[in-house]
């Protein structure tokens, strides 16, 4: 009963965050900047608050400009400056993080609070900018297929998205319901090899639905894709529990109650969404 209650909590969740993020996919601009940040900055406090328990001091105020500077960047930058510009977003933050450094009687740690600085701007709203990058990519136009359903921003958003939510339901209600064998006990006691196997088939089936049947993507594709966001899917939720374990902490927020923060429901889209992106571009922009 625990199981379906758990299952029943993140189902919610998905019904109200599916429509807010389709709805800012298709608005696009400030409605989509503004949704963005609501999740990134959050994010990013989640991680400064968890290292700064760990004795680390990070330049919070900075990185929240810079990450709001990286977002704001990808959405409104035009294509032939974006990434110029984004590369000096993080080299301003590198020296800025210094200067904030300077003025210490005590010099002991800057290393570590200028790597924890700069390592939550690569590791959230780096991240986070692919958001804009897949919705700039509308896939079905170069499938040739024309114009689908909500759009092909919307449409190539939700092929990384969903698989990645499917996948993660999958893999905790067959892990709660019928897992055995921990899939790795020195970093996530509650991860089974048996809801590892769901959470990869949930991706691979999800894909092969939202790809070929909506973005019009080639079988093969569509299934390299799948594989590739059941795998590494796991893999960014692994690592944000190596994250966790080291700093000592069990969750990184408690906005979503139980399920924990913003960073703890999004950390496989983290590793997910650029890994997407590349692969739709170097397959079918740059071919």
């Amino acid at each position: 009963m625990e199981v379906v209650r758990q299952f029943l909590r993140r189902a919610v969740l998905a019904i109200v965050g599916v429509p807010l993020l389709v709805l800012t996919a298709k608005l696009g601009g400030w409605w989509l900047a503004v949704a963005l940040m609501l999740l990134t900055i959050p994010a990013l406090r989640e991680y400064y608050s968890g290292v700064q328990r760990h004795g680390a001091r990070p330049a919070s105020a900075l990185g929240y400009l810079c990450a709001t500077a990286m977002l704001l960047t990808t959405i409104f930058a035009a294509d032939l400056y974006r990434d110029r510009l984004l590369l000096l977003i993080l080299f301003a933050s590198i020296v800025l993080v210094f200067l904030s450094c300077f003025d210490r009687r005590n010099s002991r740690g800057t290393l570590y609070d200028t790597a924890t600085t700069i390592f939550g701007l690569v590791y959230i709203p780096l991240m986070m900018t692919f958001y804009v990058r897949l919705r700039d990519l509308d896939l079905p136009t170069l499938m040739g297929a024309g114009p689908v359903f909500l759009g092909g921003n919307v449409s190539t958003i939700l092929l990384v998205l969903v698989p990645a939510w499917a996948m993660d339901a999958a893999a905790f209600s067959v892990g709660k319901a019928w897992g055995h064998r921990r899939l790795a006990p020195n970093l996530s006691p509650n991860k089974t090899v048996e809801g590892a196997i769901a959470g990869f088939l949930a991706a691979v089936a999800a894909t092969l639905l939202m790809g070929v049947l909506w973005n019009h993507l080639p079988l093969f594709h569509a299934m390299v894709l799948g594989v590739l966001i059941g795998i590494f899917g796991q893999v960014g939720d692994l690592a944000e529990s190596v994250l966790k374990r080291d700093i000592g902490l069990k969750d990184f927020g408690s906005v979503f109650g139980p399920h924990g923060g913003v960073l703890d429901r999004f950390d496989d889209i983290l590793f997910v969404m650029p890994l997407a992106y590349f692969y739709l571009w170097l397959v079918f922009v740059v071919k």
